[in-house]
């Protein structure tokens, strides 16, 4: 691999981020928001102001607000209306601290309608390509559930989230962080996620992003984490919701703190302290706990890993990591190495792709959505009925429909008859620099021989993660079960 990626595989074991120029690719979306033009705060009169004023613009019939147990959005939807919709991720795979139940009590209190989202490891499988993909990074766990939440927010005719993000960053939060002071070599210890050398067998030298951040005597840590880790985190939000076609209202992100925070209350336990006396005020005595890092289920989720997949990390990489995130990382990174080596992120003018589409669903439009980021024009070919014939089949759905089906995606340029197997007629055709096909047939002596064949003309073979739980064979099974 190139130096660029290897580089790019040890920055993200440090930070849990690709920061700023870190990114292998000559392209990538930007996912950070403009908060250059922020509003001043001296009070708590300040603030109230500010987000009456805020939340005045909004329009509530559009708008839902992500509500988690504490404090931040606690806060935000007591600004909202009644009837607002707000949406509450659950981790049914864990046993542990339910953020639903204290979701309810604020729901119940400020009148709003809430709606769960439970977030599995299959979710993780359905989600986490197209995420990838888009950020062209190995993603943070909490990644997976916004996105689900976004398209929770869809659902009910949402085009907007408002989320309580910044508030860590401007109010005291992460308490551990904030817990003492750390000399530079303290905090740098503390905060890198996994030590690149610990997993991988050649590591390369990571990007030093904690040295404009180092003092004389003692680590910037306010600087830091409202500087580099503030924007890793609205890249998880942005992220999320972009691919959701969801626009991200973050109040808290525009805001300039103008005094100086108690760091001692907050060491002492009373993190964001600012945020929970104006609650009080607006509210009364309303119980918030503290709150503690999402998301949860890692220790269930690692269990479903799988072996690794990439040479450059050591066969045991997840023994040896001592916390459930780092395993996170490790296999978040994996398998962004595993979409990088079938030239998943490579951005081609003209893909072909095949399919029956029997029995339309969603594993089908993964490919296809999947297949058209990564072109100017996806060309589809719909196999004939001859032709499923020929191979011992029969549809349950015509050709006609099946085709109609498929042209009706808005990212398809084309969608054509496939008339026979012959991939280098077809790519030549219509002019294909790449076919794209799931990832199940790789390494099988057929496409085996369609790379080499494809190889003579130019045209790169890609292979796209498949969705296991669900084929069109394993629908007319079922349906002929029942």
């Amino acid at each position: 691999m190139n130096d660029s990626i290897n580089k790019c595989i040890s920055t993200f074991l440090v930070y849990r981020d690709l920061p700023r120029d870190t990114t292998p690719f000559d392209s990538k979306i930007d996912l950070l928001i403009d908060t250059t033009k922020k509003t001043d705060i001296s009070c708590e009169e300040d603030l109230d102001k500010y987000l009456k004023e805020y939340f005045s613009k909004i329009d509530f019939s559009k708008t839902g607000i992500c509500l988690s147990g504490g404090i931040d959005s606690a806060l935000l939807s007591s600004y909202c209306p009644k009837g607002t919709i707000a949406f509450t991720l659950k981790y049914p795979e864990t046993v542990g601290v339910d953020e639903v139940k204290q979701a309810k009590i604020y729901a119940e209190k400020f009148g709003l309608r809430l709606v769960e989202v439970p977030v599995t490891f299959q979710d993780v499988l359905d989600f986490q390509d197209d995420l990838m993909l888009q950020k062209g990074e190995p993603l943070s766990s909490i990644e997976i559930g916004l996105y689900k939440m976004a398209l929770r927010a869809l659902d009910f005719g949402l085009e907007n989230l408002i989320t309580g993000s910044g508030a860590d960053c401007a109010f005291g939060g992460l308490f551990n962080l904030m817990s003492r002071k750390w000399t530079n070599e303290e905090f740098i210890k503390r905060f890198t996620f996994v030590e690149p050398s610990l997993v991988l067998k050649n590591p390369e030298q990571s990007a030093d992003y904690y040295k404009e951040y180092c003092g004389k005597d003692f680590f910037e840590t306010n600087r830091f984490l409202s500087g580099l880790y503030g924007e890793s985190t609205i890249k998880y939000f942005s992220n999320a919701f972009k691919l959701a076609n969801i626009n991200y209202l973050a109040p808290y992100e525009y805001l300039n703190v103008k005094f100086e925070l108690d760091y001692e209350r907050i060491r002492n336990g009373e993190e964001k302290y600012f945020l929970r006396t104006l609650f009080k005020h607006r509210v009364g005595e309303l119980f918030v706990p503290r709150k503690y890092p999402l998301p949860r289920p890692l220790k269930i989720w690692n269990k479903l890993y799988g072996p690794i997949k990439n040479v450059e990390f050591k066969e045991n990489a997840y023994e040896l990591c001592s916390t459930d995130e780092q395993r996170w990382i490790v296999y978040s990174i994996d398998h962004f190495l595993y979409l990088y080596k079938n030239k998943c992120f490579n951005k081609y003018d003209t893909i072909y792709t095949t399919g029956v589409y029997d029995m339309f669903h969603i594993g089908h439009l993964n490919v296809i959505k999947r297949a058209s980021k990564m072109c100017n024009k996806l060309v589809v070919g719909v196999t004939s009925d001859d032709l499923v014939s020929y191979k011992g089949k029969q549809s349950i759905i015509c050709f006609e429909d099946r085709i109609r089906i498929v042209r009706a995606l808005p990212f398809v340029w084309k969608a054509v008859v496939q008339e026979d197997m012959d991939k280098v007629k077809a790519c030549k055709k219509y002019g294909a620099n790449a076919i794209v096909v799931g990832d199940d047939w790789k390494g099988t002596e057929k496409w085996n021989k369609y790379e080499e064949d494809l190889a003579t003309i130019g045209v790169d073979v890609v292979y796209l993660p498949y969705t296991n739980r669900i084929s069109s064979t394993k629908l007319v099974n079922e349906i002929k079960h029942k």
